[in-house]
């Protein structure tokens, strides 16, 4: 019995009638370019994805030992990453697609003079207790920031009271009284970390530096440092000497690396995280470093607060202005083209009504 011997290149398992080098068929290439553009998105899909697993349920990297604290972040850093690809990757496609079919959270302008576009409003959860969700507007990767960093806090020391977030941002950003910035989605006031306060805690309270939780204020302080998330910290000097303190005596930190973090003793030092700021007892205030988030569009506040006005329209027919200071119901009624009469039957007022700097009035169009 003879065998017919398969050709030299030929797999061992090939149809006896298949040629030995037929070159594969190649896709059209529009869908090559479909094809591509999908795996990429289900790639950076599913990172975000295990990293929201790994934040939802991996157990804790370090508990105990303040030189092991920070060594490594642990799950929450790849929630981070993958989150700034996230806006990263809407940032490169954001030219080829109009502005209203995106509605990418943006922040324009500074923390003085800004607007807030599309703006995320935060909730509670993940340990993470959110007083006025509509005073707390801000952009994906600050609220993303804020959850992982107390979901770090909460696995390095178990138990004891939850971040509170009290104000932020308006939802189109602006001014937002009795603030004098808080206008771009940045800046944030969060209750600072008290001892002998359970979980379910949610009151606004004055902090004696004595009350302070210093282990879990300082894991705050070396996340937000080590990763360069903060711009600046605004603290009482008080507050500060306290922390101070427990970084010589407690961490064995040297004065140059407590000069790194803190301005105590000094009310103001060049490089510090933290600064100076009186009164600031019952809250710390964080300035996030904004990335994807910020400048997109080249936009002025002024435009930003146009576009929000539209959109504000569009979803319910009317748009929420904020009384400055100075400013009449008459002067209002001019300066939007509409009768005074409708201004106040709008806002359920009367003549006698009176107005003051920071009252939202609806005005129809």
């Amino acid at each position: 019995m003879t065998h017919t011997p398969l050709p030299p290149h030929a797999p061992p398992h090939a149809p006896p009638h298949a040629p030995p080098h037929a070159p594969p068929l190649a896709p059209p290439r529009k869908a090559w370019r479909e094809a591509s553009r999908e795996a990429r998105g289900v790639a950076l899909v599913t990172r975000v994805a295990l990293a929201l697993g790994a934040l939802l349920g991996a157990p804790s990297a370090a508990r105990a030992t303040p030189e092991r604290l920070f060594a490594p972040l642990g799950a929450e850093l790849p929630l981070l990453e993958d989150a700034l690809n996230l806006l990263s990757a809407l940032k490169g496609r954001a030219h080829q697609e109009g502005w209203y079919a995106l509605l990418p959270p943006l922040s324009v302008g500074g923390e003085s003079r800004g607007r807030l576009l599309f703006s995320h409003r935060m909730r509670s959860g993940l340990g993470l207790r959110v007083m006025v969700p509509e005073d707390s507007n801000t952009v994906p990767e600050v609220a993303l920031a804020l959850y992982a960093l107390n979901t770090f806090v909460r696995r390095a020391y178990p138990g004891g009271a939850d971040l509170m977030v009290l104000d932020i941002a308006q939802e189109g950003g602006g001014k937002f009284s009795p603030h004098k910035t808080h206008q771009n989605g940045a800046d944030v006031d969060v209750r600072y970390y008290i001892k002998g306060v359970p979980p379910n805690d949610h009151e606004k309270r004055w902090v004696h530096p004595s009350k302070l939780d210093l282990p879990r204020m300082w894991a705050l302080l070396k996340a937000l440092k080590r990763y360069d998330l903060a711009e600046v910290v605004l603290m009482d000097l008080s507050l500060q000497r306290a922390l101070h303190e427990h970084g010589l005596k407690a961490l064995h930190m040297t004065p140059k690396e407590l000069a790194e973090y803190l301005s105590y003793p000094a009310k103001a030092r060049g490089g510090a995280l933290v600064k100076h700021v009186p009164n600031h007892y019952h809250h710390m205030h964080i300035r996030f470093r904004l990335g994807a988030s910020a400048g997109w569009w080249g936009l002025a506040p002024k435009e930003a607060e146009e576009i929000f006005v539209r959109y504000q329209q569009s979803r319910t027919g009317f748009f929420e202005y904020v009384v400055q200071p100075g400013e009449t119901l008459g002067a209002i009624a001019a300066f939007h083209r509409v009768s005074l009469a409708a201004l106040m039957r709008w806002n359920q007022m009367t003549p006698e009504s009176l107005i003051r700097p920071g009252l939202v009035l609806k005005v129809w169009r």
